[in-house]
């Protein structure tokens, strides 16, 4: 029977530490890491249906859900977090349940996807990339932005744009400014590890269309009728059904 534990206070990098959820099934082998875009949280839709999909099918995957931010003592806020070092932080996650699990997966969506593909952890058996961000040095550049000044001195941005957070620090926006499509690709070139891209009629997708997926290790699924969170009628469906068959 599955049951749900929360799990507190996990290392990650920079002295940082993460809290999540493990569902989880006795004599599980298999776990699956699930990655929320920028922005989302452990709770978001995806990572619940993720779950859902799991309970319902009784598959043999525990399944891990977390932020990678958030507002607490020894907690990475948002306001501290880059791409970089959600990159860090996720392979600390996966050191922590390599020891464990006989085999990882990652199911990791939009720029959560990005930061899945970046590590390339050799400690991964698949991972599932569902409309990830690849370029976002155009979203970057075209987002209206004004700099606040905080009491203590420090520079943040704001934005009311839909594409990017409400706030957010200046080392993340000159990263993601820097983050051309070129540095994608090289990344994408340098994929080893079994990779699913799943792609949805969204603007990630048409800013993603030069990009060249031909890498070995790399299978693409196009939905059309799919938004990036997967909301269109039975999309999400169709999409965990496409992951777990790639997964088993």
């Amino acid at each position: 029977m599955f049951q749900e534990k929360v799990l507190k206070n996990i290392e990650v990098s920079d002295n940082f530490h993460i809290n999540g959820v493990l569902l989880t099934k006795e004599s599980n082998s298999s776990l699956i890491i699930c990655c929320h875009g920028l922005g989302g949280n452990g709770n978001n839709h995806m990572n619940l249906k993720t779950r859902d999909y799991v309970v319902e099918n009784n598959l043999n995957y525990d399944v891990f859900r977390f932020d990678f931010y958030k507002e607490a003592d020894n907690h990475r806020s948002f306001l501290n977090t880059t791409v970089e070092s959600q990159i860090n932080d996720l392979g600390k996650v996966i050191d922590f349940f390599s020891i464990k699990y006989d085999n990882i997966y990652i199911m990791a969506t939009s720029y959560g996807a990005l930061t899945s593909a970046v590590l390339n952890s050799n400690k991964v058996t698949k991972q599932a990339l569902i409309d990830p961000s690849f370029i976002i040095d155009v979203p970057w550049a075209q987002s209206n932005s004004s700099v606040m000044v905080d009491a203590d001195g420090n520079k943040f941005n704001v934005s009311f744009d839909r594409t990017v957070p409400f706030l957010f620090n200046e080392d993340m926006k000159q990263e993601g400014l820097a983050w051309s499509p070129i540095k994608s690709q090289e990344h994408i070139d340098n994929i080893n590890v079994d990779t699913l891209i799943v792609q949805a009629n969204s603007p990630y997708y048409q800013l993603s269309r030069s990009l060249n997926f031909a890498n070995e290790n790399i299978e693409t699924y196009y939905m059309e009728h799919a938004d990036h969170n997967f909301t269109k009628l039975n999309s999400m469906n169709i999409m965990l059904k496409k992951v777990f068959m790639y997964f088993n």
